[in-house]
């Protein structure tokens, strides 16, 4: 009997052992999602101390602030000319005055009443 009685000893410690485990596992894991979630936050926070000092800053950055700001202004540029291109594909025009997008031939921006520059002046 004393054979059975070890046997079950053991096998209560191995329960444990692997019950500890996978608590120390579960724990470790609520622990590396809580850094990761941290680290997502602080991206952001850098993200807008980087946006923010582009627009304080900006054109008069210095050092090694200047090339980062000059493909941040490129980068600007690029998205602005891809935006145009869709909205002429899509035969879009924009309302100076309030934004609103109106088809390309309209007159005067349905939203606001302005009327919208000629063709001409738009396509220079």
């Amino acid at each position: 009997m004393a054979f059975f009685e070890d046997f079950g000893k053991k096998l209560s410690q191995a329960g444990h052992s692997a019950m500890q485990k996978g608590k120390e596992l579960a724990d470790i894991t609520k622990l590396n999602i809580s850094v990761s979630d941290e680290e997502r936050k602080l991206d952001e926070i850098y993200k807008k101390i980087g946006k923010l000092f582009v627009e304080k800053v900006g054109d008069r950055s210095e050092g090694d602030f200047l090339p980062l700001v000059t493909e941040v202004k490129e980068g600007q540029k690029k998205i602005e000319e891809l935006k145009q291109q869709i909205k002429d594909i899509k035969g879009i025009a924009i309302c100076p005055k309030c934004n609103a997008e109106l088809p390309a031939d309209a007159i005067f921006c349905n939203v606001c009443g302005e009327k919208l520059p000629e063709k001409q002046e738009q396509e220079q």
